[in-house]
């Protein structure tokens, strides 16, 4: 882990993604600041179920409007936050819809009366969680393949001479 120290410029010091202002009457904050070996990629065309894509989304936005002090400086990010979204690949219509779900209170999952966990398969998973749905049963999509799956041994193996 490499630490770095940020040194106050202008008034401003940027900490944790976030560009702090000092003012004679009260600090303002702006969540725009990034670290110069950001990248900003957030690649919709991956081979991912939606949901993680809304999620991007969603994350983004509650970040913007969590840390701004201003009405002005929200709209700011939130308009930068539509054009990185819309230069990494993401449609207006999936950007726009997200944002509304994300201003509405969010549906309870524990009233689901079950959850299952199945491997993501691009085309097959969605339809299936499609079906399970309407009995009342929330789907978790996990990776099909793991690298700990193929490294982690949770049992020692037995040997056959002791059958």
């Amino acid at each position: 882990i490499q630490f770095t120290v940020e040194e106050e410029a202008a008034g401003t010091l940027p900490f944790l993604n976030v560009l702090v202002e000092r003012r004679r009457s009260a600090f303002r904050s702006r969540f725009i600041e990034s670290k110069p070996t950001w990248a900003g990629t957030f690649s919709f065309n991956s081979v991912q179920p939606g949901l993680p894509q809304n999620y991007v989304v969603a994350s983004l936005v509650q970040r913007a409007k969590n840390t701004c002090s201003r009405p002005e400086d929200e709209a700011a990010d939130l308009r930068q936050v539509r054009r990185e979204l819309r230069e990494c690949g993401y449609p207006k219509h999936f950007i726009d819809s997200t944002l509304q779900r994300s201003s509405r209170p969010s549906e309870s999952v524990g009233s689901c009366r079950a959850r299952a966990a199945i491997p993501y398969v691009p085309g097959v998973s969605e339809s299936l969680a499609r079906v399970l749905c309407t009995y009342d049963v929330y789907v978790a999509h996990v990776p099909a393949c793991k690298l700990r799956h193929e490294l982690v041994a949770v049992k020692d193996k037995i040997k056959k001479e002791k059958f």
